[in-house]
This record gives C-alpha cells, sequence and structure tokens, in this order.
C-alpha cells in the first residue's frame, strides 16, 4: 500500500537535523527503503551538531569591494600594508 498525501504532507514538515553527524547515513537509509520521508523525531541523535564551523567571509568581502568600489579596494589594501 502506497502512502497517503497526508503522510506525505506530514513527512515533508517532519523535524530533521541536517547538522547531525548520522543525517547522511539515514538519508541513505530512507532512500535504499525507498520510503517517502522520515524524521529525526525521537532520535537520540536529534539535537547533536557535527561540529559545522563558521565561514570566513572577508575574502568575498574583498572581492566584492574590488568590484564596486575599485579606487576605495585600493585605498584599503594600502592602508593595511598588503598588495592590491
Amino acid at each position: 500500500m502506497g502512502t497517503t498525501a497526508r503522510e506525505r504532507y506530514r513527512l515533508r514538515r517532519a523535524p530533521r537535523n541536517v547538522f547531525c553527524p548520522k543525517y547522511s547515513e539515514c538519508l541513505w537509509a530512507a532512500v535504499e527503503l525507498e520510503l517517502a520521508g522520515w524524521s529525526c523525531e525521537g532520535c537520540m541523535h536529534m539535537d547533536e551538531n557535527a561540529g559545522i564551523g563558521e565561514t570566513d567571509f572577508s575574502e568575498y568581502y574583498w572581492l566584492l569591494h574590488a568590484i564596486f568600489k575599485p579606487e576605495m579596494y585600493t585605498r584599503s589594501r594600502l592602508i593595511l600594508g598588503e598588495e592590491p
């Protein structure tokens, strides 16, 4: 028997922790079992975090600065003693 529309909707709204260290294992298990979806609700790993660190965006900011304000970019890099 297939999954009902109501069940598919509930599974799409189900809580999942994408930062969980076990998330990819659960995702693959759901694919292999051909599940319509799954939930992390009640799982002992629900609140775990895989330790994904913050990203340093400073180089991206410098790139945007160079593109949209090239004169300020050059001056800022020279003030910091860096090669523009």
